[in-house]
Order: structure tokens, then sequence, then C-alpha cells
């Protein structure tokens, strides 16, 4: 009998979903810190594995190489705007998401070539691509968080929350039982030109003005092989940003001022 009472007060001393989520809150610094923040830059490494010629199938082989390292600045703008630019192989690639569209530019033969964003990735982009993730002001932004169980990952154990987006998706995010820090999240990515199911994993968090950011994010496909690692450098809270950044800019030549900064 007093094996069971106690089993039974573990039990009930395990949080909740809305527990769970205000520690999170509380542990990246607090929700009205991150209600102030409008803009975040972020400079580093991107670590991504090489190419090989063949068939698609040959991205596990990919996995097992030395990566790539490749210098990286990113900036984010509520509420789900987004500009990714990377130098690979000396030539200038920049990833552009304006909320609702998107687009990848690079140069080649002396002229910026556009790619539109496939429906299906706008989509998930403009669902994933929040500045302060899915958990922070969770209620305001209309997601509904249920706590599904508690899995053992490889920083130990971890909350699994589902979270339904005003879509209907469910995404799923892990929360360090711990330290109340997001640990992994599932999420969709081109890769290939295809989009697939990936899990992101966050570490190495450090207080930049009052807020707890990850200093490292992985970004694997679900069997585990290695898709990129971003490790950042530095961080920027509230940057000033030009709107036009976010916007898909005109073809110009390459070697012309607007080409170097679409």
């Amino acid at each position: 009998m007093l094996t069971v009472t106690l089993l039974g007060a573990a039990r009930a001393e395990e949080p909740g979903a809305a527990e769970i989520v205000a520690a999170n809150e509380s542990a990246r610094g607090g929700v009205e810190m991150w209600r102030r923040v409008h803009t975040l830059g972020f400079a580093g490494q991107m670590r991504v594995p090489p190419v090989l010629s063949g068939p698609r199938a040959s991205r596990a082989e990919r996995g097992k190489l030395d990566p790539i390292a490749i210098p990286f600045v990113m900036a984010l703008k509520r509420p789900n705007l987004s500009r990714l630019e990377i130098l690979y192989r000396g030539e200038p690639v920049v990833k552009i998401f304006d909320g609702k569209d998107g687009w990848m530019l690079r140069s080649m033969d002396n002229q910026w070539l556009t790619v539109a964003m496939p429906a299906n990735m706008a989509m998930a982009e403009s669902e994933q691509a929040s500045l302060d993730g899915p958990l922070i002001d969770a209620t305001a932004k209309g997601h509904k968080v249920a706590l599904e169980g508690t899995d053992l990952l490889e920083g130990g154990p971890a909350y699994r929350l589902a979270v339904t987006l005003p879509s209907g998706v469910v995404q799923h995010v892990w929360i360090d039982k711990a330290n109340y820090l997001d640990v992994k999240m599932d999420a969709v990515r081109e890769i290939n030109g295809r989009a697939l199911p990936v899990a992101i994993w966050f570490g190495d968090y450090k207080v930049t003005e009052g807020l707890m950011i990850p200093r490292r994010v992985d970004t694997r496909t679900l069997d585990g092989t290695p898709v990129e690692s971003m490790s950042i450098d530095s961080v920027s809270v509230n940057p000033q940003i030009e709107a036009p950044r976010f916007n898909k800019p005109p073809a110009a030549p390459a070697n012309s001022g607007a080409a170097k900064k679409p």
C-alpha cells in the first residue's frame, strides 16, 4: 500500500503541459522579455556534408564524410520573416522568406538565378519559422499544447509536447526535464528538392541580453543522418533590419552592387 501511495504521489508531482510551457518561458528569459524582441541577427558557421555525385539515396553516405564549413549570417523578423546568406565555394547564396513566399538565389554566369520555394515548403516555413519558437506565448499564437510523455534523449530525459498549430498541423517539441530548455523539435526542410521531415536539435545555450539562446543548432533526418550543423558565434537582439531585405529582389548582373546585396 505504501509503495502504491508513493508511486501515485510521484505521478501527481509531474507537471502538466501548461506548467512545462511556463517553466520553458521562464528558463528562456521570460515571455515579457521575448515580447520585446522584434528582430534577431545571427552570424557563424554552418557545416554541411559535401556533395557527392550519384543518386539521392547517397545522402547517408554524405553524412559520414567530413563536413564543409560555410560562413553564414541570418536575420529573423516577427512574425515569421527570415533571410539566410551563405558563401558556398566562393559563391553567395541567399534564402529569403517574406512570411508567405520564399526564394533561393545564387549567382551563376554573372546573373542571379531565382528559384521559388515550393508551395508545401512555403506553408511549412510559415508555420515553423516563428522567431521565438512554438512555445513562447503559445496561447497568443493560437497554439494548443499537450503533454504526450517523457522520452530519453541524448542528453537525458525530456518532456515530449505536441503543439497543434492554427492550421491543425501538429509539431512536437522536447523540453529538457532538468533545465526546461528546448532540446529537440520536429520540422520539415527542403533537401535535394524534396520536403522531408527532420529533427532539429538545440544546445550550447548562452545568455544574450537576458535571453537564453542556443549557440548550436543541428538538423538531422529522422534516421539520424546529418543535414547541417549551425555554430552561432554572435547574436544581435533587435538589430535594425530594413523591410526590403525580406522581399524578393529583382534580377541583376552578379557583378553589380544590387546583385551582391539582393
